[in-house]
């Protein structure tokens, strides 16, 4: 009996791993080494790929983002941003965002909306600190290697 609740505890721990994040593959003929992939957070939606429209699979709950994998290299993407705060209530949203960046392979990135110094510091103890922007960074989100700036009126 210990058994059979194990096996449909592992069972349910593997299915919600699986639902908590997404992965998107752009060309599965390209291996892994020589591919990049990017992390993108919710409130972001990208439309387009090197000028190729993309609908990417989100995940079916929480907040794992959305992982795309591509060929590495020198990258384009479209994307739009919707996002608010609930104290104060403040939404932003921006269309038609463009991303341009030379990808390695190998690496994992991350995409999100979010305050920043001009020195690539991110704060994310506190959103607000800073001037606004899709931030893209390798691993950890502590420092971003480029940056998108966003004004909003």
């Amino acid at each position: 009996m210990k058994k059979i609740k194990f096996i449909i505890l592992l069972f349910f721990i593997v299915l919600i791993t699986a639902c908590a994040a997404s992965s998107n593959i752009f060309d599965d003929s390209i291996p892994l080494e020589s591919s990049a992939t990017i992390v993108i957070s919710e409130e972001l939606v990208i439309k387009s790929y090197n000028g190729i429209p993309v609908s990417l699979k989100k995940p079916s709950f929480g907040s794992g983002g959305t992982g795309f994998t591509f060929p590495a290299g020198r990258a384009t993407f479209i994307m739009d941003l919707d996002t608010g705060m609930q104290m104060p209530n403040i939404r932003y949203m921006a269309r038609d965002i463009s991303l341009t960046y030379n990808f390695e392979a190998g690496k994992e990135y991350q995409l999100r909306f979010w305050f920043a110094d001009d020195e690539g510091n991110i704060d994310r103890s506190n959103w607000g600190r800073g001037s606004p922007g899709i931030l893209l960074s390798e691993g950890e989100f502590t420092r971003y290697v480029h940056k998108v700036p966003l004004t909003f009126n």
